[in-house]
């Protein structure tokens, strides 16, 4: 159903009218470093009136500066499956390449989905929604301790009308975010982002059944109305609300993990004329979206400068589908490239310019498998079997652990 990708996209075209300004004490702040890389899993379930459907993706991703200094993320999509079942896509999507930033100069905005299978958007928007929630929540000036709480008004309504199949299609939300917690020395904070119905939303309600809420108590803030070839209409209003949970780090300023969560209460009536007043029994339902992503461990904000023996955190395809034997991720030489842009130039291949002394996998999760590396500069590596790299993280002093064992099991 269209009316499922809304939220997203309509809350990025509102924070591209936001204040760039960003306040000093404000404890979000994103701290990047060219070639960071970062990975992201998203779970999705979209439950209509009709069916239920599931999805799981892979976004991985690398940090890139453009001529003017702006740090921005580089993503791709990979690994779709779609109610469990593998999806193919094809180059036009594997070969797109999604841009998000929470770099206070950059302009969060929609991308040129054009020939993008219609499965992969939502994905893609869902992406960008975290990062627009996060967005708007460092622009508040006056969240700075636990418990925090800022109110933003959107104001006017939001719409998705083609003025063809769907003539009217709107929502209005104002957004109430608090930050929940704010822990120093676990040096992470969680932020709660919800989507709220104006005390007087201004959508168009044509008629006056409209009028009437759908959950007492709240006003009705989303409506959509759409013309049938027979000439007929399909009326629905409803109440739309959203709740976001964000986990970000301190240190590097990124999101560590985020869920969504988006009901809309409709009623829908089967009406014969343009004005709404000729129309069938209504009838009730709910769709709801509910959307999670996790990232790769993080270790605190990327050094200047790399220390002679430094520790990853990666992620590597497991294309067996099975507990890899330790002779599995042998060294053998290939290449030769410097340490500090191999995370750049080879994610998503399968060879290495870095030297793994460690290698012994530990966990083990669908198409992934994660594993304790120790890696020097000026070496070459590949792993056997070929084994793709979707991300790797630095970890500080690697020395602490013994070769092959990892001093922080991934969760």
């Amino acid at each position: 159903m269209k009316h499922l990708l809304i939220p997203a996209w309509l809350l990025i075209t509102f924070l591209l009218f936001c204040a760039q300004s960003e306040a000093a004490t404000n404890p979000l702040l994103r701290h990047y470093r060219e070639g960071e890389t970062i990975s992201y899993s998203m779970r999705g379930t979209n439950q209509d009136r009709h069916q239920t459907l599931r999805y799981e993706v892979q976004a991985e991703g690398v940090v890139k500066k453009d001529a003017t200094g702006v740090f921005f993320e580089e993503y791709r999509w990979s690994n779709l499956r779609v109610n469990q079942a593998p999806i193919t896509l094809p180059a036009v999507n594997t070969n797109f390449r999604q841009l998000v930033s929470l770099d206070p100069h950059f302009k969060l905005s929609i991308p040129d989905l054009a020939g993008i299978d219609p499965i992969l958007i939502a994905p893609i928007v869902d992406l960008l929604n975290f990062y627009a929630e996060l967005s708007l929540t460092m622009r508040q000036p006056n969240l700075v301790h636990a418990g925090d709480h800022a109110s933003v008004k959107n104001g006017a309504p939001n719409s998705w009308a083609d003025g063809r199949y769907t003539l009217v299609g709107e929502d209005a939300i104002d957004f109430d975010i608090t930050l929940k917690d704010l822990d120093p020395a676990a040096k992470g904070v969680t932020i709660i982002v919800r989507h709220i119905p104006p005390s007087q939303p201004d959508i168009k309600l044509a008629a006056a059944w409209m009028h009437i809420a759908v959950v007492p108590g709240t006003p009705n803030n989303w409506v959509q109305v759409s013309k049938h070839k027979d000439g007929k209409y399909t009326a629905a209003v409803g109440r739309e609300t959203i709740d976001v949970e964000l986990k970000v780090s301190l240190d590097s300023g990124r999101i560590l993990s985020a869920t969504m969560d988006n009901p809309v209460e409709i009623l829908e009536r089967e009406c014969a004329d343009a004005a709404l007043a000729d129309c069938g029994d209504p009838v009730r339902y709910q769709v709801r979206r509910q959307i999670e992503i996790h990232g790769t461990p993080d270790h605190g904000p990327p050094s200047a400068s790399s220390p002679t023996n430094t520790g990853f955190y990666g992620q590597f395809s497991n294309p067996g589908r099975h507990r890899p034997a330790s002779n599995d991720m042998r060294p053998a030489s290939v290449i030769t490239q410097t340490l500090e842009s191999f995370s750049a130039n080879y994610l998503g291949r399968d060879t290495f310019p870095a030297n793994l002394t460690g290698g012994a996998v530990h966990h083990r999760h669908g198409p992934a498998v994660d594993a304790w590396i120790c890696a020097a500069p000026s070496s070459q590596v590949r792993f056997t079997p070929s084994r793709t790299l979707l991300a790797l993280t630095r970890i500080p002093s690697p020395q602490a652990s013994p070769a092959g064992q990892s001093p922080r099991t991934p969760t």
